[in-house]
């Protein structure tokens, strides 16, 4: 059984003290954490300032079956009335207050993010517990918010970049909850109900789900009590749909290439890439310090070399990883003019088959090595940072102080293990590549380019969800 109290961490009972709770679970009367929310809060007294966040361990990936962006929706939801504040209520409070508070989603997390000053720090807790608590989800405000998710919806769909990212994710996770959009489908959207909303909050509001994160002016006791009303709040429940964690995303065995033909582009947007590796997995420093040498974001990185500057093809090319509870992408991304894209794409696909086959130079390799444990100590060298890395380290089940092992996990590192690594991990005949452009004046030179057959490129309207 974990402890209850480890690293700082607190585990936070609603309804009995710390005693009768532990001899409840050892003599089996309550199920294990039951009314409890582990909180993680810094006090900083170097200004009046307190910042606090709380997350649902769940996100866009839990979506139900039909009913893609519900997660973002209820998120959204809650800022529009409790059951004793309408919208206008809240955004006044907070603004009395001189305070901030938003929400974001993920796919695997939904995060209330605030700051206040401190000596309004119970206040500003009042109406945060209320939004988590009590929301009302008015069917004025689900009308209202429908008409601006859907807005949103199209305006991502009329920018290249925002719908190559959304059709990307969509193509190499095909099936798998990682695929599914944040805002949601427009249909889909439109057809949610309040019932919908109401139900699915409940399943992802439940202590065991909540973490409460902060940092600034303020004792941890004073957040560990607040958690503890929360708890009480919001209790374990059976659920209609319980959160889960998604299963692993599927690795294909050959070349896919889908081409989102939207007309009259002069510039297309253009990704490679592949399912790739847990932050925990063995592999992932040596291939995060390779791909620091192949596409990572400085300009000595070799896409950036070739592309941009010895080419001037495209304004950027970059190759990253994607974080989450499953392997997620390893992805490479460049956004050429469209006379310079088939040069483009076959210059990628000869540069990922040497990357795999030649791995990178013992100078390229201690050059990333020590540029990554020179810039480790930046992730967390500020209380914002440090709140941020802990939201990581519990929404992707990463152990405690993970974020911390950057630079002793690259200082680790050789030549011939990451070299290695690449090897095993990159698949240059088993990728997945989307374009985004005019079909008419590509596929041809695309499928040329690219060495596959032009039949073989799936190509669907922009417009399409």
């Amino acid at each position: 059984m974990k402890s209850l109290r480890k690293n700082s961490m607190k585990i936070i009972l609603g309804n009995s003290t710390r005693s009768l709770f532990a001899l409840s679970v050892l003599v089996g009367l309550l199920p294990l954490y039951a009314n409890a929310i582990e909180t993680r809060f810094e006090t900083d007294a170097a200004l009046p300032i307190v910042y606090l966040n709380v997350a649902v361990k769940a996100g866009a990936a839990n979506d139900l079956l039909g009913k893609s962006g519900i997660t973002n929706f209820v998120g959204e939801m809650m800022l529009r009335g409790t059951k004793t504040r309408t919208k206008a209520q809240i955004d006044e409070a907070i603004d009395q207050l001189g305070a901030t508070l938003a929400v974001e989603v993920r796919s695997e997390a939904v995060i209330f993010r605030g700051r206040v000053l401190s000596a309004k720090l119970a206040e500003y807790m009042e109406i945060l517990q209320e939004i988590i608590t009590t929301p009302s989800f008015p069917e004025k405000e689900i009308k209202k918010l429908k008409a601006e998710v859907g807005s949103q919806i199209l305006e991502a769909r009329g920018k290249d970049n925002s719908l190559g990212k959304v059709m990307w994710e969509g193509f190499l996770f095909e099936g798998h909850p990682y695929g599914k959009p944040i805002l949601g489908k427009t249909k889909e959207t439109a057809a949610l109900t309040r019932a919908d909303l109401v139900r699915h909050y409940a399943d992802l509001f439940q202590d065991r789900n909540l973490l409460v994160v902060g940092s600034g002016d303020s004792e941890a006791s004073f957040v560990d009590a607040w958690a503890a009303r929360l708890a009480e709040k919001r209790p374990n429940s059976a659920g209609e749909n319980p959160v889960h964690i998604s299963p692993l995303p599927k690795a294909f065995d050959h070349k896919r290439v889908r081409f989102i033909d939207k007309p009259d582009r002069t510039q297309t947007q253009v990704y490679f890439g592949q399912i790739g590796v847990r932050m925990t997995d063995p592999s992932f420093f040596p291939l995060f310090l390779a791909n620091h040498v192949f596409g990572g974001g400085s300009f000595s990185a070799r896409l950036m070399q070739e592309i941009r500057v010895k080419r001037g093809w495209s304004y950027g090319a970059y190759s990253y990883f994607r974080q989450g509870i499953r392997p997620r992408s390893w992805q490479a991304y460049t956004f050429p003019a469209t006379k310079d894209t088939a040069a483009a794409l076959a210059l990628i696909d000869g540069m990922l088959r040497n990357y795999r086959e030649s791995g990178i130079t013992l100078e390229e390799f201690q050059f990333a090595q020590a540029s990554l444990i020179n810039s480790a100590g930046f992730a967390f060298n500020t209380p914002a940072k440090r709140v941020e890395n802990i939201l990581l380290e519990k929404t992707l089940d990463l152990p405690d102080g993970f974020m911390k092992t950057y630079a002793s996990n690259f200082e680790k590192a050789t030549l011939p293990t990451t070299n290695a690594a690449v090897k095993k991990f990159l698949a240059p005949d088993q990728l997945s590549i989307l374009i985004l452009g005019t079909a008419k004046d590509l596929k041809l030179k695309a499928a040329e380019s690219l060495k596959v057959p032009e039949s073989s490129i799936e190509v669907v309207p922009y417009l399409k969800e």
